[in-house]
Order: structure tokens, then C-alpha cells, then sequence
């Protein structure tokens, strides 16, 4: 991440402390972006959908990390399950992200037809290419003000 993902880095972290009910001070802020900072932001705010979604805690910045690196990898192995059980047919049960990607690629009858290579490459480009997530609330965003300007900076001087 570079100093310009700050503030949607400290959004990411704002929104898990009030899905998960845990204040985010900037000691936390602080610790998450020096053991995430190597990952682009995109894979973090990945990782944070996911976090959302399935983790049942406010996740370590270990397991952030674990669901950025798989997230890509993941829902690409769950859209080939998808294409074995529904070969023919769209699948009714088919999470936003997913058929967000398949639209983009150009429809489910396309995506059957790409080889597996050509799913892969194609897939990642339009999963990747995914919105991002809605704005955060208002109830956090104070919070985020706050967080954004200490994330990154040592004690007493700069980045």
C-alpha cells in the first residue's frame, strides 16, 4: 500500500471494528498497516469483505493476509464448482461477487466456453476488477478521519 491508501485503509479497519465491536485506535491502526503495508489495497480490502462475511472475531492481521492471498484463488476455484454442477444453466445461488466477475466476462454461456487458462487469466482480471465497497457509514466515518492521520507514522515523526 502507499501513503495515498491511508484513508480507505483506515475505512477497512473502521467498518471491522464496528461489524465485530471493537474500538480501532491508532496503535491498532498503526500495527495492522506495518504488518499489511507490503499487500496492495485491493487484496486488503478483499480480504476485509471476506473477513466480514465468514470470520466470526475481528480477524489478526495474520488471517487478513491469508484471505488476501487466497481471495482471487478461492472464488475462482468456487466458479469452476459452479461450472461442473451447472454446466448448462446459470446457478440461482450465486454470490454478488461471482456474478458480478461472470458479467464481466461476458455471461455464463462465455465462461463455459474459455479454456481453463483463459477462465483464469480472465477471472482474475474481472474479479480484481470488482467495486469496491459502499462508503462507509457515517457513524465511523469520525473515526476514520482520526485513524487516517496517524496510520504509517512513528511515534513523534514521519512515515
Amino acid at each position: 500500500m502507499t501513503r495515498e491508501d491511508r484513508q480507505p485503509f483506515a475505512e477497512c479497519l473502521a467498518q471491522l471494528g464496528h461489524v465485530f465491536g471493537r474500538p480501532v485506535d491508532a496503535a491498532l491502526a498503526d500495527a495492522y498497516w506495518r504488518a499489511l503495508d507490503d499487500l496492495p489495497l485491493e487484496r486488503v480490502q478483499g480480504a476485509v469483505r471476506r473477513a466480514v462475511r465468514e470470520s466470526r472475531g475481528f480477524p489478526a492481521p495474520a488471517v487478513l493476509r491469508t484471505l488476501a492471498g487466497a481471495d482471487v484463488n478461492a472464488r475462482l476455484q468456487d466458479l469452476r464448482g459452479y461450472m461442473r454442477r451447472f454446466p448448462l444453466s446459470y446457478p440461482t445461488d450465486l454470490s454478488a461477487d461471482l456474478k458480478a466477475a461472470v458479467r464481466t466476462l461476458g455471461g455464463w454461456a462465455r465462461v463455459g466456453n474459455l479454456t481453463a487458462d483463459e477462465l483464469a487469466r480472465e477471472f482474475r482480471a474481472a474479479y480484481e476488477a470488482e467495486p469496491a465497497a459502499p462508503e462507509a457509514p457515517p457513524a465511523i466515518t469520525a473515526n476514520v478521519r482520526q485513524l487516517t492521520g496517524t496510520i504509517g507514522k512513528k511515534q513523534g515523526g514521519t512515515p
